[in-house]
């Protein structure tokens, strides 16, 4: 049986990010975190840089970017709702993540 995640955060940026897009968009989103919150990995994928991808069969190329700070432990970090910008999106993850690492926020 797969390990239950105990928590997830959001930062800042994510959740603006979140609150920008479609009120669909956001509902999907929620089902695939509560997924993962019982368990349920199977559309998680290390990316790089310390980043890892939710993704989400919904829409144009639904994405949500995290960080694993221990198995039990999720925070994420940014978003992106279109497959065309998914490489410009990792890394601005791996930027975010990498300022959170150098100032000791994760």
């Amino acid at each position: 049986m797969p390990q239950s995640i105990i928590e997830i955060r959001q930062i800042p940026l994510y959740t603006k990010w979140f609150e920008k897009q479609t009120k669909e968009i956001r509902e999907n989103i929620a089902n695939y975190i509560d997924k993962i919150k019982k368990g349920d990995t199977s559309h998680c994928e290390n990316k790089r840089g310390g980043i890892s991808e939710i993704k989400i069969d919904f829409g144009q190329g639904v994405r949500v970017y995290y960080i694993v700070k221990n198995p039990a432990f999720f925070v994420l970090v940014w978003g992106g709702a279109d497959k065309k910008r998914q490489t410009a999106d990792i890394e601005k993850a791996v930027k975010i993540r990498n300022f959170m690492a150098a100032n000791k926020q994760i």
